[in-house]
């Protein structure tokens, strides 16, 4: 809070004071009283010498906003050296400690990002972590979606860009190079509308230092007809589902083997693949050859740059679904940036937990997605029907007994199949 904020808000303490509140305002101190005795102090952090204010200070509570806007340099020691062991006078006599808030800023990796554990909102410092979005906030209830898409026209943005993300998602996500799958609309639909069948593939992506991540696909075949009057071709291009999404940290071998067994049994898999690099083929080759459960070494060709391209066209052209039971994969979506690493290729943000987005990459490559086109023939009575018709003809006629018997013979073999 800078000098104008502060001359802000004891402004709107007068304001209250003329309504009632009966509030002492202390300009030259900065100050708040209250008529029980009790004392606000006022104050900012944009230098280091309103950093160094805090130090021999005592208060039972400090509340610091904003913090995503406060560089580390200044919010480490306010927390830490200042005004963070100020509150400590007060521990176990009712203090309150210290209480931070703000919006997701812009820095990989940042304290604010490990004070709230970053889009896992799970801290690195063991703090309490309270996440709220617009959608918690009763004064935007009904209004939400309209008032962000007021925000996204007036601003000429889509909802995946990194601004929307921080300001009304509350997600952690750089705007350096945006978002590495900036197709994704936050389109989930509910478990209750997915395919009962199709070939099923779970994808595995092994942790020891960051945890194992499961995701479950359910890969349908879709037809079309495609093509001009004349020249249609039956289209078949598969749609993958993320039916679910599953991580947990400090995971065992055994724990690794029985939460596969379960998704496979629940879901019906038909492949499992996953991440053999580091030690994750020895996990394999234990989990396959020793456990009895069936599980494949994932294979990654080409650049991981490849397989994040393959994904965002997939969200693109909406041959990929995501259920609302794929959570960790949601919230990865939406977060996760990309940057060009050292050797110039692009790939996930260092510091995003990317887990269950390898995991889907691993599922994708292995079913091997790709695009069936068949030739259908002409509708009767068009050129191209009458002049194959001719070809037909033609080859009839010229002929040999013996290549006519073979034909035969071969119909013949058709039809008593067809009848068995």
């Amino acid at each position: 809070m800078g000098c104008l904020e502060i001359r802000v808000a004891l402004q709107l303490v007068e304001e209250f004071n003329r309504e009632g509140a009966k509030l002492h305002v202390d300009n030259g101190r900065d100050q708040v009283r209250t008529p029980a005795g009790g004392v606000v102090q006022l104050g900012g952090l944009s230098t280091k010498a309103e950093v160094e204010k805090g130090r021999g200070i005592s208060s039972p509570a400090l509340y610091i906003d904003e913090c995503g806007t406060i560089g580390d340099a200044r919010l480490r020691p306010s927390i830490m050296e200042t005004y963070g062991p100020a509150t400590k006078d007060f521990f176990g006599m009712g203090g309150r400690g210290i209480t931070l808030g703000g919006t997701p800023d812009y820095v990989p990796n940042s304290l604010w990002y490990k004070l709230c554990g970053g889009n896992t909102l799970k801290s690195e410092y063991g703090y309490t972590v309270h996440h709220m979005t617009i959608f918690d906030n009763p004064f935007y209830a009904g209004r939400e979606e309209a008032v962000i898409d007021a925000y996204c026209r007036e601003n000429k943005l889509r909802r995946s860009d990194p601004e929307v993300q921080r300001e009304w998602y509350g997600l952690f996500c750089l705007n350096t190079q945006g978002l590495a799958y900036p197709s994704w609309d936050r389109t989930i639909l509910p478990l209750a509308q997915m395919p009962l069948h199709g070939y099923t593939v779970l994808g595995v992506d092994l942790g020891s230092e960051h945890p194992c991540a499961f995701v479950v696909i359910r890969f349908t075949l879709h037809e079309s007809v495609i093509g001009p009057p004349g020249k249609e071709l039956l289209h078949h291009v598969h749609h993958a589902h993320v039916l679910e999404t599953y991580e947990e940290s400090g995971m065992s071998v055994h724990d690794v083997r029985a939460c596969i067994h379960q998704l496979q049994k629940n879901w019906n898999v038909s492949l499992t693949v996953g991440d053999s690099g580091g030690g994750g083929k020895l996990t394999i080759d234990t989990i396959n050859n020793v456990m009895g459960v069936p599980i494949q070494a994932a294979q990654k060709p080409g650049l991981k740059e490849d397989r994040i391209w393959m994904l965002d066209s997939m969200l693109r052209n909406r041959t990929l679904h995501v259920y609302d039971r794929a959570e960790s994969l949601i919230e990865q979506l939406g977060s996760v940036p990309k940057e060009r690493k050292s050797n110039g290729r692009i790939d996930h943000m260092s510091g995003y937990p990317d887990h269950s987005l390898d995991a889907t990459h691993y599922a994708l490559v292995a079913a091997r997605q790709q695009e069936i086109k068949i030739e259908l023939p002409p509708l009767p009575g068009t050129p191209e029907w009458y002049a194959r018709v001719q070809r037909s003809d033609a080859q009839l006629l010229s002929e040999s007994p013996a290549e006519r018997k073979n034909r035969l013979m071969r119909i013949r073999a058709k039809l008593r199949g067809r009848r068995g």
